[in-house]
């Protein structure tokens, strides 16, 4: 009971920082749409919901500026404002993305961007207890929503299982790798129902990015970053699961399938799998086929510009590497990538700890792995978290330079 107790006194010292709600807010994000949720239900409050959630986020930073300052260098400072320029520019160079450009231009400059200086300011051997805490109350609160608020609210039965909820699919998924990650690395006894929970959650959204990187994150920290005394016996284990799910995967899949109709949740990964597609989209595939073709014709070779996709395809690329060379053109395009590529390796090879480690291969797979199946990389806040994470690692290892 003293333990417990001393554990809530710590925790609640710990929010009473603003510089630490700053980092808080920043991984529970998406904790502020559930909040959205119970505040449009509120009489008053509910005419003032953004304003409201602009005072949540905005006050913590404003009192804690001063230190967040002076965990920034000019490096920073400059990447941010090259950033916003280029953006800006964009609307000069490339009139003909002006549309997209403004559309997304309020979620990339106020809303993506600013997650480079969380990357470059967290200290993941400080936060990475409290992370935990609210990727917790963020899945359990997801899970109520998804389980239990929609199947309860009269429409259950209009629930169509063939659908899907990308946003809030891959929204939770760093959520549900960080839960993994520490469910793996201590094996209590109460955290392993928990990401037991987190798999069938993501499972029910109906999206299969989601588990790819999921599976992809397990596979890697168990094969190659666990810390473990019989670390041999371990990746035998592991091998011998992963053939051993791979010889039943069907009879899994049968299983999966039946579970999600009797809870009334998207069926739609489990559809694919046995209709043959689950490795193939006709939509994926259009634009992809397209987009090459249009660089292809040699007429653009700088590239089309942020965002200048929309122009034929309506949408981003859905491809990481598609964006930034249909973005920037093949040559600066190419480079852009291997730098990006080289400060990944570099600060993996550089974190000495499986903390900062695992948290570096975290973002790698909720974003970088992710920007390769959806999304583009002008929206996703975790893209900059991980690169500006990679800075932070650089800086560790040569601390006197100004990176």
């Amino acid at each position: 009971m003293n333990s417990l107790s001393n554990s809530l006194r710590s925790i609640i010292c710990f929010c009473k920082q603003p510089y630490n709600l700053v980092f808080l807010i920043a991984w529970g994000s998406v904790l502020l749409g559930f909040w959205r949720g119970v505040n449009n239900h509120i009489p008053v409050l509910k005419y003032f919901t953004d304003e409201l959630e602009w005072i949540i986020v905005l006050i913590p930073i404003i009192l804690s500026i001063n230190k967040i300052g002076r965990s920034l260098r000019n490096t920073d400072i400059c990447f941010f404002f090259v950033c916003i320029t280029y953006y800006i520019l964009s609307y000069i160079i490339f009139p003909d993305n002006s549309i997209p450009l403004t559309d997304h231009f309020f979620t990339f400059a106020c809303l993506a961007l600013p997650y480079y200086f969380i990357g470059v300011g967290v200290d993941v051997k400080k936060f990475i207890k409290p992370f935990f805490y609210v990727s917790i109350v963020s899945l359990l609160l997801c899970v109520f929503y998804e389980f239990s608020y929609l199947h309860n609210s009269g429409a259950r039965m209009e629930l169509d299982t063939s659908d899907y909820n990308m946003d809030l699919a891959y929204n939770m998924l760093p959520h549900v790798l960080l839960i993994t990650w520490i469910a793996l690395k201590e094996l209590k006894l109460w955290q392993i129902p928990l990401m037991l929970l987190g798999f069938i959650m993501i499972l029910s959204l109906g999206t299969r990015g989601p588990i790819l990187c999921l599976i992809l994150f397990v596979a890697l920290y168990l094969f190659f970053f666990k810390q473990s005394k019989h670390q041999k016996f371990l990746r035998v284990i592991t091998l011998s699961i992963t053939m051993l799910a791979i010889s039943f995967l069907e009879e899994f899949m049968l299983i999966m399938q039946s579970i999600m109709v009797q809870l009334g949740m998207s069926t739609r990964i489990f559809d694919k799998y046995f209709e043959g597609e689950v490795t193939s989209s006709t939509g994926r595939d259009y634009i992809s086929d397209t987009l090459f073709r249009v660089l292809n014709n040699g007429s653009n070779i700088g590239g089309y510009g942020i965002l200048g996709s929309y122009r034929f395809v309506d949408t981003y690329p859905h491809n990481l590497l598609l964006d930034f060379w249909f973005s920037f053109g093949w040559l600066l395009g190419s480079l852009l990538l291997i730098i990006l590529l080289f400060i990944f390796i570099k600060a993996l090879l550089t974190c000495k700890d499986e903390i900062n480690k695992v948290f570096l291969l975290l973002l790698f797979c909720g974003s970088i792995v992710k920007l390769m199946l959806s999304s583009t990389f002008i929206d996703d806040s975790l893209f900059f978290l991980f690169v500006g994470f990679c800075v932070q690692s650089l800086r560790r290892k040569n601390p006197i330079q100004n990176i």
